[in-house]
């Protein structure tokens, strides 16, 4: 017997500010949101309602998390997360990537390498906004034919390089089919999220 989910209640004015921020996506006009609460109030229920909405709308639904390692972090672990889980469901081939993004990407995605493509080992160390240009390139072509949502949860527990990658994203979506979904704790927003703020309100 399989269970149903309980309805979504008390937050119908945030899910329908979601819904318009996305039809302004769709239409060509990116745009980041970043949804912020105490512990518990219910941030991934209402993401996990927009993202059936946005998926019924026919968009591509990526997602990805920070989590809590203490001050080190885990250096673009979402967007890994994202492009990896975009492999895995088939909506993002990497033979479609081209050879120096794939090469870059793999240097943290090992897995999305192709056999007798350009390797890891056969690039040098490359600077760190190439490897953000290879991000963009990645989520361009998963987005090529379809809508983007890209959800990224929990930044307040983000890395300094996490938030730098977010951050140019943010500055990058103008005028593509996306919508840049950011969770983030109420009460722990450290110097980098209070940036990320400022950028999302420029």
């Amino acid at each position: 017997m399989t269970r149903e989910r309980a309805a979504f209640v008390g937050r119908a004015a945030e899910l329908a500010h979601l819904v318009v921020a996305f039809d302004r996506a769709i239409s060509g006009n990116g745009i980041a949101i970043l949804v912020g609460g105490e512990a518990g109030i219910g941030k991934t229920r209402l993401v996990r309602e927009f993202a059936d909405h946005a998926r019924g709308c026919g968009a591509i639904v990526v997602e990805g998390g920070c989590i809590e390692l203490g001050e080190a972090g885990l250096p673009y672990g979402p967007f890994v997360e994202a492009i990896r889980s975009a492999v895995a469901i088939g909506v993002l081939d990497v033979a479609n990537l081209p050879d120096p993004v794939r090469a870059q990407l793999a240097r943290l995605i090992p897995d999305i390498r192709l056999a007798g493509s350009v390797g890891a080992e056969d690039v040098g160390e490359l600077a760190q906004t190439v490897l953000f240009l290879s991000f963009l390139a990645a989520l361009e072509v998963l987005a090529a034919e379809r809508a983007l949502v890209l959800v990224v949860e929990d930044v307040h527990w983000a890395d300094r390089a996490t938030m730098d990658l977010l951050s140019f994203l943010v500055r990058n979506i103008r005028d593509r089919r996306w919508c840049l979904l950011i969770t983030m704790r109420r009460g722990a927003i450290d110097p980098d999220g209070d940036r990320l703020a400022a950028i999302l309100t420029e």
